[in-house]
């Protein structure tokens, strides 16, 4: 699901022409992202919602409401999640040629940040 929705955005932004337009698009996308949230990603991962964030990073925030913080290895789980993301964001070649900057951010359940990932990692 998390890679339909970078697929959906990274269409949009094929067309923008501008900055205006980037960050009109990217606004966009957040609203259609928090139409449907929150929403299980897997079973065990909430998508919460979707922003513009105060560094203007495009920015998923994510929950495992089944997990604490104790209960995650966080080294490896921080290196295995941003293995991932980087392999996707590759793909997205329009998230790179408009140097738009995803930001991903984990809590559990008692909404303690796990980690947050910069991708790409500048």
């Amino acid at each position: 699901m998390k890679q339909l929705l970078i697929l959906v955005i990274s269409v949009i932004l094929f067309s923008c022409n501008s900055n205006s337009d980037l960050d009109k698009i990217l606004s966009f996308s957040v609203e259609e992202v928090n139409k449907s949230c929150p929403m299980f990603v897997d079973e065990i991962t909430r998508l919460d919602y979707a922003e513009i964030d105060k560094d203007g990073f495009f920015h998923y925030v994510y929950t495992f409401p089944s997990l604490s913080k104790s209960d995650i290895d966080i080294p490896s789980f921080y290196k295995e999640q941003s293995d991932i993301l980087n392999n996707g964001y590759e793909s997205l070649t329009t998230f790179k040629e408009n140097d738009v900057t995803v930001r991903y951010t984990y809590f559990d359940m008692h909404d303690n940040q796990i980690i947050s990932i910069l991708i790409p990692n500048n």
